[in-house]
């Protein structure tokens, strides 16, 4: 590629965005009116000055021409200014790009016919004369005064955060989170932004805080970066607590100031806990010391109210083993059991509160048939659930009985009187069946295992050999830490099970040994070079394996990659695999959001409960496919499950796309084909149980692509994923043992 040595400047409007990166890089064609053909323009980094930009605006841009190889010229944009247009034509188009909601092709035809080449003008200081335009009655006025007003708030914004060197799509979260108040707010109080705005780190907000005159060792600045930290390393880390020493030295080093100015800061964390932001006590910790600990209040509540009514069910009677005893029981159904499922099935019905955990093949699913079937012979109450909604699904089809989300099993009346289980609902529930349960964190399980009335039983269903939970903790194994909680392993890998080389590799890459290659259904294919590894993939998806297996790409076929960036990273496959499985045309319209672009047809999948959206509520971690993009309306439609749900633009960030997604959000899920890098680039997370969990998702096949050095460091990870927690030791001090040490794991 070269370029020239003459800047150029030009103006257009934004005809279509042909590509968005991660951090706001972006590439799209300008139509400048008196050019042949749109001409391309790219954003490109570190000052990203395209960021944020959308179909429909009238920019001035600056920047050099340069010539790609195949591309033809290009020009690279230094400096980008958002103006209005002049010409009647371009406002026209303008406006009916959908930029301005409640403003559509037919109503930006009729506002121009009334006022021309002033109609920008009229909509920016006379607003109320709209009212005069054919369409336009007071509810759509008020949506066009919204979305104007918004709209120039957001581009303040976005020039704020450009001169301070951040991204600017950045805008459009903040003026969701603060609306006409959000300049204000990045002025005068910045640190607000890491709380309410996601995805705007510490380090982001102290960029502002110290360009708007906040001292470096402010006490403002430092419990900013005091909370940044705990909750870097609880929330996003999953540990339930972190050491005050670790905690003052990851401060110190997040401030770049010296450790010990962080410790004579102490009193700060003092404010913190007389604030109830936090919570500070002594847990022990190895060779029976003890350790000062931190812990967000509600994360620390949340795991003392799980080991209070852990500890609760252990201890009541249980209710149901008098009808289970004297119900009839299927001589033929116990004739097929293995003697460790006839314990699981005794276990779950004997006490009431039990694990039954095992590997792929081992029969957990059947047992778990047979645990209902005996439980509906004895007239009990059931409810079936799990922590997703593919989950749920997968559990209700195993055991021909309805099952929903933990979330909505544990939804209070008082919000909807529509839900499917509630509070009352659970008071003469006699069993609670809850599958993959190793997805379980604290919060939710507290809410759990507080639901569970007095003598009725709990089951946690779950492979312990699979990541831990998203959020923080790791529930399923502190409690099988906890000697007195009745548990029973399958290990028994079933006739049936025996011959699926799918089956064979996961328990081989549980213990540490290398998966064997077997033609059609295991397959491993060595390669360097990231890209290269991204280009396979691509070609993967889109052709050989459709053409070798007959599946079809986008419903069949699924990339779990183990983090979201890197070459090889869910953010970059998910771009490329979306150009190729569904490339960008004219009659696809789209939406661009932060850093993303949705287009109609787009694979998505829902990252939060949303129990408003449908006929039945939306779970996280459901997929479906963009059927609809209405500008006007500001709408963007998905069809899940043959429902189609709309979503608001402001609500864009409950949507991922899916053509890659991690592992860990694969989790409770199954594909017929898995596809799944393996890079060095990757080294932080490659660990045996997370390639266990990827290949355990697969149904049919499982193609590995990458590096023989990659997959030999994850076999030979296993650090279980060391989490800070203290469940087990709170079980146990509340029945008065205190003496847990070699239970509890800590991180530094």
């Amino acid at each position: 590629m070269t370029e020239t040595e003459q800047p150029a400047v030009i103006e257009g409007t934004v005809d279509r965005l042909i590509y968005i990166g991660p951090n706001g890089h972006t590439v799209a064609l300008l139509d400048s009116g008196s050019a042949p053909a749109p001409i391309v323009i790219i954003g490109p980094e570190p000052s990203i000055p395209l960021a944020g930009v959308q179909p429909g605006e009238y920019l001035r841009l600056e920047g050099r021409w340069s010539q790609h190889p195949r591309h033809g010229p290009q020009l690279r944009v230094t400096v980008c200014e958002r103006v209005w247009p002049a010409a009647i034509q371009t406002i026209r188009r303008y406006l009916g790009s959908g930029l301005i909601r409640g403003i559509g092709a037919k109503i930006a035809a009729s506002i121009v016919g009334k006022f021309g080449d002033q109609s920008l003008k009229v909509i920016d200081a006379e607003p109320d004369r709209l009212l005069n335009v054919h369409l336009i009655g007071p509810e759509r006025l008020r949506k066009i005064k919204e979305a104007w007003t918004g709209q120039k708030n957001v581009h303040e914004l976005m020039a704020l955060l450009a001169s301070l060197g951040l991204p600017a799509t950045l805008a459009l979260q903040i003026h969701q989170a603060f609306g006409q108040d959000s300049l204000t707010v990045v002025r005068e109080d910045p640190y607000r932004l890491i709380d309410e705005v996601k995805g705007f780190g510490f380090l982001r907000a102290d960029k502002i805080a110290l360009a708007s005159g906040v001292p470096e060792r402010s006490e403002e600045r430092i419990r900013a970066a005091l909370l940044y930290v705990l909750d870097d390393q609880t929330y996003a880390r999953g540990h339930c607590h972190i050491s005050q020493k670790v905690l003052f030295h990851n401060t110190a080093r997040v401030l770049r100031l010296s450790d010990e100015l962080i410790r004579r800061a102490a009193p700060v964390l003092d404010v913190l806990r007389a604030d109830g932001r936090i919570v500070i006590e002594d847990l022990p910790g190895p060779a029976n010391t003890l350790r000062r600990a931190v812990s967000p209040r509600r994360l620390h509540q949340a795991e003392v109210t799980l080991a209070d009514h852990a500890r609760r069910l252990l201890q009541t009677p249980s209710r149901i083993a008098p009808r289970v005893r004297n119900a009839p029981q299927d001589s033929r159904e116990a004739a097929q059991l293995h003697r460790s499922q006839q314990q699981a099935v005794h276990m779950a019905l004997t006490s009431t509160l039990s694990v039954l955990t095992g590997g792929p093949g081992c029969g957990k699913t059947f047992t778990v048939r047979v645990i209902v079937e005996r439980a509906r012979a004895a007239n009990l109450r059931l409810a079936l659930a799990a922590p997703t909604g593919r989950a749920a699904k997968r559990l209700a089809q195993a055991t021909g009985l309805p099952a929903t989300t933990v979330h909505r099993l544990l939804r209070d009346r008082a919000a909807d009187n529509d839900v499917l289980f509630d509070p009352d609902d659970l008071t003469g529930t006699d069993l609670i069946v809850v599958d993959e349960a190793s997805m379980l964190d604290t919060h939710l399980a507290s809410k759990l295992f507080k639901a569970v009335p007095d003598g009725a039983h709990l089951l946690l269903v779950g492979d312990i050999d699979q990541l831990p939970s998203i959020g923080p903790g790791r529930v399923l194994a502190d409690l099988l830490a906890v000697l007195e909680v009745p548990r029973v392993r399958l290990t028994q890998i079933f006739r049936q099970a025996e011959g699926s080389p799918i089956i064979t590799n996961a328990h081989a890459v549980r213990h540490g040994r290398r998966p064997a290659t077997a033609e059609g259904v295991f397959h491993f294919l060595r390669m360097g070079h990231p890209r290269e590894i991204a280009d396979t993939i691509v070609g993967l998806v889109a052709e050989r394996l459709p053409n070798y297996y007959g599946a079809k790409p986008l419903t069949d076929i699924q990339v779990l990659s183990p983090g979201r960036r890197t070459e090889v990273g869910t953010e970059e496959l998910n771009t490329r695999l979306r150009d190729r499985l569904n490339p960008a045309h004219e009659s696809k319209p789209e939406r661009a959001d932060a850093n993303r672009l949705f287009r109609l047809g787009d694979r998505i999948t829902t990252v939060t409960n949303n129990y408003d959206k449908g006929s039945a509520g939306i779970f996280n971690g459901s997929l479906g496919t963009v059927t609809a993009i209405d500008h006007e309306a500001g709408t963007l439609t998905v069809s899940i499950e043959n429902e189609a749900i709309p979503y608001d633009f402001n609500e864009l960030d409950q949507l991922l796309h899916a053509y890659a997604i991690t592992v860990h959000r694969s989790q409770g899920s199954e594909y017929p084909i898995v596809v799944m890098p393996l890079t060095t680039s990757h080294s932080n997370m490659l660990e045996r149980n997370l390639l266990y969990t990827a290949i355990t998702r697969a149904q049919r096949a499982v193609v590995l692509v990458g590096q023989d050095e990659a997959l030999t460091r994850a076999l030979e990870t296993a650090r279980a994923w060391q989490r800070s927690t203290a469940l087990t030791h709170r079980i146990a001090y509340s029945n008065g043992h205190a003496d847990t040490s070699g239970q509890l794991s800590f991180a530094g």
